[in-house]
């Protein structure tokens, strides 16, 4: 069932904030791509959140293809 709620753990949203941060520094196109790549993250999740495989800690990783990174969800 697609849901429009995603919630952050507070150790991700940390996380996420230190990564744009990161990116920002560097480039700000590369924070606009980065943060871009989250909202797609964000909304295929919405859209089907049992879709990805479930791992350790009734998680569920999405990978972000442009960061090298992913993006673990409580199930």
């Amino acid at each position: 069932m697609p849901t429009e709620v995603v919630q952050f753990h507070d150790e991700a949203a940390a996380e996420y904030d230190a990564a744009f941060e990161w990116y920002v520094k560097r480039s700000g196109d590369a924070a606009l791509r980065f943060d871009s790549e989250m909202e797609r993250a964000l909304t295929l999740i919405c859209e089907a959140p049992r879709r990805w495989a479930q791992g350790s800690y009734s998680t569920r990783r999405i990978l972000l293809r442009q960061f090298l990174s992913s993006l673990s969800i409580e199930n």
